[in-house]
């Protein structure tokens, strides 16, 4: 077994370099677009899309969670005003 997993195995007829999991990697050819230029708007345009869908999505989960917040507070009482207590101080004894 070699020292370092990430390197490729001298005895090894497959490929020489292998994911962490063992699992022989495969050899992707990777081409970019044909019509770069406009491929370049598009992704933008996606990337603004996704991020406005998403701050939608998160405005909208906000407005549910504190109305649920104010009606849970409303309906233990905790928006009202507390009863007001007349402390009186305890009277000294006369004998």
């Amino acid at each position: 077994m070699p020292m370092n997993r990430f390197l490729p195995d001298s005895n090894s007829n497959s490929s020489p370099y292998k994911t962490p999991l063992g699992v022989p990697q495969q050899n992707k050819t990777v081409h970019p677009p044909e019509d770069t230029a406009t491929a370049a708007p598009k992704t933008v345009r996606k990337v603004k899309n996704i991020y406005i869908i998403l701050l939608v999505i998160g405005l909208g989960l906000g407005i549910l969670t504190s109305v649920g917040v104010v009606a849970v507070i409303e309906q233990l009482g905790l928006t009202e005003a507390p009863v007001e207590v007349e402390k009186t101080l305890p009277q000294p004894e006369v004998n």
